[in-house]
């Protein structure tokens, strides 16, 4: 066969994996499709992380030291009391250094500064951190109606599958829905970056910015959220239910849900995306180009295949 033909001038020979032959149970697609989205990476430290770091981004020298003080405030407590019924947990040098955190402790950081930011003594020291001052920023400007529908009956395939497929019966697509597209179809972006970070405590890319496709180290500075303190606190909220949905929520829907349930659960992944994108301008490393940002669109294909992700040797949500 040709691919064979092509395999033998790479010095490579075809083989019969047994995970092309493994049953899958629902997920029909097999191993092409057993790859669920890592959660952990792409939102704890990921999205949630970037959130808070551009958040601390915002504030000047003597905000971040305000910030700091509260936060020990609230949350640090008698440190010779180990039966305090309240949160309490020790900060590295001060909260917003954001210093010794593994990714299960960006959910608790995201907590932090919201209650904080709760507090009259929070929004006052972080009055200068949003741009818009007295009313909210414009939502971001999307043609959500025109968004492709998600297609659970789609899946990319390698095209020596393809191949096996086609010489071994006529594939019939009668009773495919043409008119659906494919999550991600014709929306290639040239310029994405795979986030290949493998330190959960910081990231160099942090610290640059890209220019004419080279890294160039920066001076970080100061940079307002494109937001009013009101969407800021609710964008926290939000990120905070969402991690709650997809870590400890009830499967949100079976095998064979309508696709109007599909659609909208897709439609809210968008737009929280495109807010966190509007208000939080991330001006260092590759902005919001990252695979981490990218991953959460693939959330409602994993949870119809595999549902929510549990560990009960670990606990719950784990």
């Amino acid at each position: 066969m040709e691919y064979r033909g092509a395999l033998a001038k790479m010095s490579t020979h075809f083989g019969q994996n047994i995970l092309f032959s493994m049953e899958y149970g629902a997920n029909k697609f097999g191993i092409t499709l057993a790859t669920p989205t890592d959660m952990m990476h792409a939102n704890e430290s990921g999205l949630m992380k970037y959130v808070i770091k551009v958040f601390v981004g915002s504030m000047t020298l003597s905000v971040q030291v305000k910030v700091d003080l509260l936060i020990e405030k609230l949350f640090v407590g008698n440190r010779q009391s180990g039966k305090a019924p309240f949160s309490r947990t020790n900060f590295s040098g001060g909260a917003t250094s954001l210093t010794m955190l593994a990714s299960h402790h960006w959910p608790g950081m995201t907590m932090a500064f919201l209650v904080m930011l709760l507090t009259e003594e929070g929004k006052l020291a972080c009055k200068d951190c949003f741009a818009f001052k007295g009313k909210d920023a414009p939502a971001p400007e999307y043609d959500w109606d025109a968004a492709p529908s998600l297609n659970p009956h789609q899946a990319y395939k390698p095209p020596i599958i393809l191949k096996e497929e086609e010489e071994s019966a006529q594939v019939d697509n009668s009773n495919v829905d043409h008119d659906m597209e494919v999550e991600g179809e014709g929306d290639v972006n040239d310029e994405w970056v795979y986030d290949d970070d493998n330190d959960d405590d910081d990231d160099d890319d942090d610290d640059f910015i890209i220019v004419d496709g080279k890294k160039k180290k920066v001076e970080k500075k100061t940079t307002p959220l494109q937001c009013s303190y009101e969407q800021f606190v609710s964008l926290l909220q939000e990120l905070l239910t969402f991690h709650a949905f997809y870590r400890y929520g009830d499967p949100p829907f079976g095998h064979n849900p309508p696709q109007a349930v599909v659609d909208d659960l897709q439609l809210r992944i968008r737009q929280m995306l495109a807010r966190v994108a509007t208000y939080c301008p991330r001006n260092t490393g590759y902005g919001w180009n990252i695979q981490k940002y990218h991953e959460h669109l693939h959330l409602p294909i994993t949870l119809l295949f595999f549902h929510h992700a549990m560990n009960w040797d670990a606990g719950r949500g784990e």
